[in-house]
């Protein structure tokens, strides 16, 4: 039997409950609210896990699901599915498992779809394809990345040796830097350092991140780098963190412009990384999740971000996101070290779902 974490088995959830819909409401602000009349009628989608690439399409007149691949074909009736539906929710909602668990009811609902993935491949940005009608797009099969509340808190990017920063310590005698390097923690490091001295960014560890990061826009070494400064320095909400960067200014805008280039281009950061950019792999700048964003609430209700409505997506990834602390001895950061005769110290990057 399959098994699953909350956010795993939301994908699953996600998929039967939208052919049961046959439609996906857009978002209206950053805060998930439902937009009052903003629906995109769903036309098929797809799930890759089958030979053939089964396609669901939905047949509004008629109430029923259309399961189509290259050596079967089929309908199933959407009330059936939105029964099914409900009860993978209730057993989510239900269960107070942090870890993999199953879902019985979800067997059935997967063995007469004909898939046996409860989520798509960890690699892929896109978790689910749909075709639907946009007023913008037409019919256009798209990618969607699906987030979920009804879980731990998911990863908007992940850290890895590759989202290392490196800082020039300033200021600070060596007999000081022997007693902060005993301390446990970069914070409480940073904290000692920032008392006597100050900290320079100098260089990224990865230069594949620091290309991806420079075709988005040329000075986002420099910004992230003070974001994730930031963020040691004590403050984790990116939206805060943003407001910090308006006052201090680090890197030195004019004084008319500090208001909106940080948050610019700090949504830009956001957007790219939901979409395709990823700190690991050379991105040509396009988004494998080029429709948008999911995102299953806590109540169960889906609602969409869509590309093309990016002002609201821009905003829901910047009031909903945070920076945090991934493994230090993992991703080989934190500690004080010497390098051409000069001392530094590496800050890593992590940004993570509020909820």
């Amino acid at each position: 039997m399959s098994t699953g974490n909350k956010g795993e088995w939301s994908e699953l959830y996600s998929f039967v409950k939208l052919l049961a819909d046959g439609e996906l409401w857009a978002a209206s602000d950053g805060h998930l609210t439902k937009s009052a009349t903003m629906v995109y009628p769903i036309d098929k989608i797809f799930r890759d896990d089958a030979p053939g690439r089964l396609s669901y399409i939905i047949n509004a007149a008629k109430k029923s699901i259309t399961v189509a691949g290259n050596t079967t074909t089929f309908d199933i009736r959407q009330a059936e599915l939105s029964e099914y539906a409900e009860k993978i929710l209730d057993e989510i909602k239900s269960t107070s498992s942090t870890s993999a668990f199953e879902i019985p009811d979800a067997v059935d609902i997967m063995s007469k779809l004909k898939t046996d993935k409860i989520k798509a491949k960890s690699e892929d940005k896109a978790d689910i394809r749909i075709v639907l009608h946009h007023f913008r797009t037409g019919h256009r099969e798209m990618g969607y990345s699906i987030k979920s509340q009804l879980g731990s808190p998911s990863t908007l990017l992940n850290a890895g040796k590759g989202t290392n920063f490196k800082y020039l310590i300033k200021g600070v005698s060596d007999a000081e830097l022997n007693r902060i390097e005993s301390l446990s923690s970069a914070r409480s490091k940073v904290s000692e350092i920032e008392k006597i001295g100050q900290l320079q960014y100098a260089a990224m560890e990865s230069s594949q991140f620091n290309s991806n990061l420079r075709m988005i826009d040329t000075c986002l070494p420099e910004l992230v780098a003070a974001i994730v400064l930031c963020y040691f320095e004590g403050t984790s909400d990116v939206k805060s963190i943003c407001d910090r960067l308006k006052d201090t200014n680090p890197l030195h805008f004019e004084r008319d412009e500090v208001d909106t280039f940080y948050e610019f281009k700090t949504k830009q950061l956001l957007l790219t990384s939901a979409l395709g950019m990823t700190p690991q792999k050379a991105w040509n700048g396009r988004f494998p999740a080029n429709g948008g964003y999911i995102v299953v609430k806590e109540d169960g209700d889906i609602v969409c971000y869509h590309f093309f409505d990016r002002d609201e997506f821009e905003d829901y990834l910047f009031e909903n996101t945070r920076l945090e602390s991934a493994s230090q001895s993992r991703h080989g950061y934190g500690s004080i070290y010497t390098a051409d005769g000069k001392n530094y110290i590496n800050l890593n990057l992590q940004i993570r779902f509020k909820k």
